[in-house]
């Protein structure tokens, strides 16, 4: 499959999407209240990739990116969880995620 450079930019832009969103996340998971320095740079993270997704759906189609970004998305959860925080990856854990990455191929 041949990707465009301006396909080539849009992959680029929903992993550092998927990697800012992340990131926030771990930050709200972790702010111990609204008021907390944590939950306000989560705030701030996901107004930061807020440019990022607009960047991105100015360059591709939506479908295109929904299904890129719930799959990348996807794959950094289950990586992190892993890695990060010890969670077994069970034979459960590996087929959801097949059915749910085949789910999400199958939408589009």
């Amino acid at each position: 499959m041949y990707l465009s450079p301006q396909s080539g930019l849009a992959v680029f832009l929903i992993l550092v999407w998927v990697a800012i969103c992340t990131y926030g996340d771990m930050l709200f998971k972790r702010a111990p209240s609204i008021a907390s320095w944590d939950f306000t740079a989560a705030a701030v993270t996901y107004l930061l990739s807020s440019f990022v997704a607009f960047w991105t759906f100015r360059l591709q189609q939506w479908g295109w990116i929904a299904i890129l970004w719930s799959s990348t998305s996807l794959t950094a959860s289950l990586f992190l969880s892993v890695v990060m925080f010890g969670e077994p990856f069970t034979i459960r854990r590996r087929v959801a995620a097949a059915l749910i990455l085949a789910a999400i191929f199958l939408t589009e």
